[in-house]
C-alpha cells in the first residue's frame, strides 16, 4: 500500500511553519549569533527535506510540481553528511528566499489533493492514506 501524498506534503508544510517561526523577529546578525536557533532551523530543513525525498519516491508526479525540490534534498545532505561546512548565511539565505515561495506550493498541492479526495477521486499513487509514515516522531 502506497503512502497518501499528503502526509509528505504535511510534514514538510509543518516543517517550513516551523523554521519561520524559529527566526520570527530575527536579523541575519541575530540568527548568526544563535547556535540554538541555527541548529532549530537546520533540523527543520532537515525534516523537510526528507518529506520532500520521500514524497518523490512514492509519488513522483505530485514531487514534479515542486519547483526545486532536488536542491531542497541536496542542501538536506548537505546538513546531514557535511555539517562541519555549513554556512549559517546560505541557511539564512534559504529560510528568507526560498521558504515562503515553498510553502505557497506545499499548501496549494495539499489544497488540491483535499478537494480531489472530497469529490472521491484517490490521490495519485495512494491507495489509502497510511498516517504511520508521517515524520511527526510523537
Amino acid at each position: 500500500m502506497k503512502r497518501d501524498p499528503r502526509v509528505c506534503l504535511q510534514d514538510a508544510n509543518k516543517a517550513a511553519a516551523e523554521i519561520g517561526n524559529f527566526i520570527e523577529g530575527m536579523d541575519f546578525g541575530t540568527f548568526r549569533g544563535d547556535l540554538r536557533t541555527q541548529w532549530a532551523v537546520e533540523h527543520g530543513f532537515a525534516i523537510l527535506a526528507e518529506a520532500l525525498n520521500r514524497l518523490g519516491q512514492s509519488s513522483p508526479e505530485v514531487a514534479a510540481k515542486i519547483p526545486r525540490l532536488g536542491e531542497f534534498v541536496g542542501f538536506r545532505n548537505q546538513l546531514i553528511h557535511e555539517y562541519q561546512r555549513v554556512d549559517p548565511e546560505k541557511v539564512w539565505d534559504h529560510t528568507i528566499d526560498d521558504l515562503p515561495g515553498l510553502r505557497i506550493v506545499l499548501q496549494s498541492l495539499i489544497d488540491e489533493l483535499d478537494r480531489d479526495a472530497s469529490i472521491g477521486k484517490t490521490p495519485p499513487d495512494a491507495e489509502a492514506e497510511d498516517d504511520s509514515s508521517s515524520l511527526d516522531p510523537f
